[in-house]
């Protein structure tokens, strides 16, 4: 009897939302798994809050893009977490150019 291991799929959600409701470029987003080398990849102009279904295992995200002049970005990764996301789930920028690092354990 053949047996297959099924992998049980995890959600993590990530909202970015841009003070002025869009950016001068999209807003890019890349999941990898660092265990299988897989990656997803999101980008969006406006304000988003968007689910991603990933294996368990470790990630890296990054998040880029550019803030519009005296614009704001913020950014929070939300899920059930086995570590992380170091530093901080959320965060606020200001900056012009906006490079976000995220790693975690889900």
């Amino acid at each position: 009897m053949l047996t297959k291991n099924i992998e049980i799929m995890k959600t993590i959600k990530v909202k970015v939302r841009i003070s002025n409701g869009s950016a001068p470029d999209s807003i890019r987003v890349e999941i990898k798994n660092m265990d299988t080398r897989k990656e997803i990849e999101y980008e969006s102009a406006t304000s988003f809050n968007q689910d991603f279904n990933i294996e368990s295992g470790r990630y890296t995200l990054k998040l880029f893009g550019m803030n519009a002049i005296n614009g704001k970005t913020e950014i929070e990764v939300l899920g059930s977490f086995i570590r992380g996301p170091f530093h901080n789930a959320k965060r606020v920028t200001t900056k012009p150019f906006i490079t976000e690092l995220f790693y975690f354990e889900i």
